[in-house]
């Protein structure tokens, strides 16, 4: 079962996503920039779902920490305001897609399930 890090500084968020998604993946939370990167450290991760705005670190930050990493998991941005800088300025630092919030969840299991093919 593919293990996915769902990052949100919105508990009520996180909550709402994983039991959405936790039938068909093991479900990991992280409430803001530094606590996804500890959690990104030490576990075997098959996909991140990162927020672009989090207080402590914002997304392109995680993603641009996560960079060095030779073993790092694939990232999908999501934003409330999201745009085609903000998700161009993602994919070069390593996510492999973007999605605005809210979004559907059908759409979402998509891009997942593509996400974790590549």
């Amino acid at each position: 079962m593919p293990k996915i890090l769902l990052i949100d500084d919105h508990p009520r968020f996180l909550k709402t996503l994983s039991l959405a998604l936790e039938d068909d993946h093991k479900i990991l939370c992280a409430e803001g920039g530094g606590e996804a990167l500890a959690k990104i450290s030490r576990d075997r991760l098959d996909l991140v779902l990162l927020d672009y705005f989090m207080p402590d670190l914002d997304g392109l930050e995680v993603l641009g920490r996560m960079r060095v990493w030779t073993d790092r998991p694939r990232v999908i941005l999501m934003s409330a305001r999201m745009n085609d800088e903000i998700c161009r300025q993602a994919m070069e630092l390593g996510a492999v897609d973007c999605i605005e919030k809210p979004f559907d969840l059908p759409d979402l299991r998509w891009k997942i399930e593509r996400a974790l093919k590549k």
